[in-house]
């Protein structure tokens, strides 16, 4: 679907229109620097988790692609997404491990863009320990709001700081935004590859989390806590 779109005037108040606007925005972002550096800009998305994780990927790279990124290799690309989940004991520990090596890498490369997003997010207590000790992350952002990555970027841009977006639940559905096969190697087999857990069996239960049936995360503190819901069907799996 196209639009008729110019960033010279005030964005659309309405959706789908006002993402693609975004869109359009951070690619003029993203062509000068290209330009600059006298190559194309690239992006690794790295999902953690289960299938939803996996398809919000795809979602990402989609509007990662539309804005001019092409598929880099690995973490030292200058646009790197680790898309979050809480499904084992150890798992923000294994973000926050990955994030030290960011920072170096960044360092490195002052046009990198970091950007964190899902379950772990949703967590208030990962936020605040992000916006203390990861001030290098230039944005974060939940589950309920994914189809506003090219706003959030574009906010980041424009004010050169951290930018958090998290929504602790919505009704709002935006369709039409680009969807893309997420990378074999870093996002959908990623994906499949770290929701492989050793010692875990699959389970089926009911209940709701922040709005969202997830099949995977916020699993284990769920389970622990009893803090679910009769009423909506959730697949995922419990520790043994």
């Amino acid at each position: 679907m196209s639009y008729d779109i110019d960033i010279t005037k005030t964005p659309p108040a309405h959706e789908p229109e006002r993402q693609y606007y975004y869109m359009a925005k951070a690619k003029d972002f993203v062509e000068k620097k290209s330009k600059e550096i006298g190559r194309p800009m690239t992006y690794f998305v790295k999902t953690f988790g289960c299938q939803m994780n996996a398809r919000d990927s795809e979602k990402l790279v989609g509007i990662l692609e539309q804005i001019g990124y092409v598929e880099g290799t690995d973490e030292h690309s200058d646009f790197i997404v680790y898309n979050t989940c809480t499904v084992r004991e150890n798992a923000n520990n294994k973000v926050y491990g990955r994030l030290g090596y960011l920072q170096n890498y960044k360092k490195k490369n002052p046009l990198m863009k970091i950007a964190l997003c899902g379950c772990m997010m949703q967590e208030p207590e990962v936020v605040e320990n992000i916006k203390k000790h990861y001030k290098f992350v230039d944005i974060v952002f939940g589950t309920h709001n994914i189809f506003k990555f090219a706003e959030i970027l574009c906010n980041n841009i424009e004010s050169g700081s951290q930018v958090i977006d998290i929504w602790k639940d919505t009704n709002q559905i935006v369709e039409d935004l680009p969807v893309e096969e997420a990378p074999k190697g870093a996002s959908e087999a990623g994906a499949l590859r770290d929701s492989s857990i050793e010692g875990v069996m699959p389970v089926v239960v009911r209940f709701r989390y922040a709005g969202r049936a997830c099949a995977g995360a916020r699993l284990r503190t769920d389970f622990r806590s009893g803090n679910y819901e009769r009423g909506e069907s959730y697949t995922g799996v419990e520790p043994k």
